[in-house]
């Protein structure tokens, strides 16, 4: 899991990060918070922008893992995380999980599906492709009305060439797709039908389409065809 704290205002000030883990089990039986006074699992210190990575094989981890399984890439359990200051400060939080890749016993390899979560409106920062990158997001949608997702450039981007390039919808393509999964682990998961900006950089979808759904997510993906430079923009979902 990475996880990123940002504070938005007072910049001098430290941010203290507490994390305990708990599996289904222990946690229908009571709540560990992560607190100062109950020893929490996983502690650190945060300045602005600072970033916490946890991979999933540190010790405090798996020994906290259902007795049922403990492979650390399959195991179901919950984070609870913690956020302490000595002086007023607002922050944001984001999280983010890695899947790894599915290996079956006949040697079969189902490709793990990396995303990024998708909120209403405009998010909180902008995305960076290398030339010639592919790169996923999901929307989780619970409103039944119409969706659109929207590109957003940035002009002029440096190129390996040492040369400005406007970057335009033609070479950073959006596409966009429907599944059922909540919350899809695999390639495979996804939809083989692709809706496709058309150069507009923006694709709505309206009730009644093939792609509308409820209670599903959305999976949004985008691709930068550049050969030598490197497209920045933001995803605004509305």
């Amino acid at each position: 899991m990475r996880l990123q704290v940002l504070p938005l205002t007072n910049w001098g000030s430290v941010l203290s990060v507490l994390v305990n883990y708990q599996d289904p089990e222990e946690l229908a039986q009571s709540v560990k918070l992560p607190t100062w006074q109950n020893n929490p699992a996983w502690t650190a210190s945060l300045k602005a922008g600072s970033e916490i990575t946890i991979e999933g094989d540190e010790p405090w981890f798996a020994e906290h893992h259902a007795k049922a399984n403990r492979s650390a890439s399959t195991s179901k359990g919950y984070f609870l995380i913690g956020v302490h200051s000595y002086s007023d400060v607002t922050f944001s939080i984001a999280a983010s999980t890695r899947v790894h890749d599915s290996v079956a016993e006949d040697g079969t390899v189902s490709a793990s599906l990396q995303y990024e979560q998708l909120f209403i409106g405009p998010q909180d920062k902008d995305v960076l492709l290398q030339p010639n990158e592919t790169r996923y997001f999901i929307f989780q949608n619970w409103r039944d009305e119409s969706i659109e997702i929207q590109l957003q450039h940035h002009n002029e981007y440096l190129s390996a060439g040492n040369e400005t390039v406007t970057t335009s919808n033609d070479k950073v393509v959006l596409e966009l797709s429907s599944t059922a999964e909540r919350s899809p682990r695999f390639k495979e998961q996804l939809s083989k039908k692709w809706l496709k900006a058309n150069g507009t950089g923006s694709i709505t979808v309206t009730k009644g389409s093939p792609e509308y759904c409820i209670f599903c997510s959305y999976v949004v993906k985008v691709s930068n065809l550049y050969e030598a430079a490197d497209a920045k923009f933001n995803i605004i979902v509305q």
